[in-house]
């Protein structure tokens, strides 16, 4: 009977200790509930997703935290029908900005609302930035791109919010929006499309000029592009793209080999101290090329206010068909800079329109090349700037493809530098669909063997060893 009793209290007490154990833990929950509800929303947010969709790059903090003035964001939407991306991005730049406001519109009860806006019609999870200057609407359309991922075969997609956020409210807020004009009437390639939206995304204002008929470049101009011209500029433009330089303006240059005379272009690019090797450049190292192709490059990139971004995010600028760039006798004041160089087994065909091989033969160039340079100077208080790039196929939509549209970044990147606009920024795009797998001809025959001879090998190996183990102990 005594036992029993024992007993008794002594399971009382352990009913009350759990009891008072799960009040306890109640309690905390609930404090730490009340904990988190008081806290900044940007301190307990945590992105999980692989591509950081709920996350804000550097360059966005950057722009969020330069803001001077109030920007408002409103997103036009039906109450139920918004988009999680959308409104989670949103609430993340009024985090970080107090100069940031978001309001949402309901397009139903308020239909009047975006008129003041856009004469066309706004799509559902659009947002408008609106500042003190000007306004500009981000379609939702716009928003996503949809595609097919071959990795897994199915549909992807790319949420390009950010990128269209960002740039939207650095234009409503800056107050000049760079021009830039590319040079006509010389057989130019067309700007590619990637090119185009890229700038057009970055609020860069995209014109054509032809020197010929007009004879000066316009005041507006941040930067004169010559893309891949099929013939030789004239003396005149010379002499004025060289007079825009010396008022502040940037050029940039991308040609490859053509095996025309253009002596004129090539005078353009003598006064900035930079010279053609003209041919084309293979490598021979396995390391610097694209599986397979010894004339697609995947040269060096060298340390520069433009290529910084690209080389600290780990990725790969792929320059096929290119020649070099040599630097020539120049004034002190001025400074070349190598951007982009290839190995020291690379070699230059001097004529390979006539060549039989692309093995490396006699007289053939051999040694490091530079295929993408950069040229500036400071005179009279004005910074003088010019880049060339050596291979204009770098920027097809192949190329920057295979690595990713890092070529295209590279590209907006000199648009900015040459414009003397270094504190403009890209903002990449992020993709819910795989990276672009750049494989180089070191890579490629390194697997090779290890798939071929070294997996098979092992495999008889193994199967030996366990034969020997098993006759020996029977």
């Amino acid at each position: 009977m005594k036992k029993e009793f024992h007993t008794g209290n002594r399971r009382l007490r352990n009913g009350l200790y759990s009891i008072l154990l799960c009040i306890v833990m109640v309690l905390v929950v609930i404090g730490i509930n009340l904990l988190v509800s008081v806290l900044p929303q940007q301190k307990i947010r945590i992105d999980t997703t692989a591509q950081g969709l709920y996350s804000l790059s550097e360059q966005t903090k950057s722009v969020l935290q330069e803001l001077e003035e109030d920007v408002e964001l409103y997103l036009i939407s039906e109450p139920g029908k918004e988009d999680d991306y959308t409104v989670n991005l949103l609430d993340r730049y009024a985090d970080l900005s107090g100069h940031i406001h978001v309001e949402e519109i309901n397009p139903l009860t308020n239909p009047m609302f975006t008129a003041a806006y856009s004469e066309e019609t706004v799509e559902n999870n659009s947002v408008i930035a609106v500042s003190a200057q000007r306004s500009k609407v981000v379609s939702s359309m716009d928003m996503y791109t949809y595609g097919f991922d071959y990795d897994y075969y199915t549909n992807a997609t790319v949420f390009n919010g950010e990128a269209l956020l960002t740039n939207a409210i650095r234009y409503v807020t800056d107050p000049e929006i760079p021009a830039v004009y590319l040079l006509t009437g010389h057989g130019e390639l067309p700007l590619p499309g990637a090119l185009s939206d890229a700038l057009a995304t970055e609020n860069v204002d995209i014109r054509e000029l032809n020197l010929v008929t007009e004879k000066v470049v316009p005041e507006d101009a941040l930067a004169v592009v010559l893309f891949s011209p099929a013939t030789d500029i004239t003396e005149q433009e010379k002499e004025e793209l060289l007079s825009f330089s010396d008022r502040g303006g940037g050029l940039i240059l991308v040609s490859g080999y053509s095996g025309e005379d253009r002596t004129n272009l090539y005078a353009l690019t003598a006064a900035f101290g930079m010279e053609p090797e003209e041919g084309v450049i293979l490598e021979n190292d396995e390391r610097h090329s694209i599986s397979g192709y010894a004339f697609y490059l995947l040269p060096d990139i060298e340390p520069h206010e433009i290529t910084d971004p690209i080389a600290k995010a780990g990725q790969n600028i792929l320059t096929p068909v290119v020649m070099g760039i040599r630097e020539n006798s120049h004034r002190s004041t001025l400074a070349v800079t190598p951007l982009l160089t290839t190995s020291e087994n690379a070699y230059l065909k001097t004529d390979p329109d006539n060549t039989s091989t692309y093995e490396m033969e006699e007289g053939d160039t051999a040694g490091e090349f530079v295929v993408a340079a950069a040229s500036e100077e400071d005179y009279n208080d004005t910074r003088i700037r010019m880049l060339w790039f050596a291979s204009d196929m770098m920027f097809t939509e192949q190329a920057d493809t295979i690595v990713s549209g890092s070529n295209t970044d590279l590209f907006i990147n000199a648009v900015f530098w040459t414009a003397n606009r270094n504190n403009d920024i890209t903002v990449r795009s992020k993709s819910t669909m795989m990276p672009y797998l750049t494989v180089t001809t070191a890579f490629r025959n390194t697997m090779m063997i290890l798939t071929a001879v070294v997996l098979p090998l092992a495999a008889v190996a193994a199967g030996v060893v366990i034969l020997i183990r098993r006759r020996r102990a029977s």
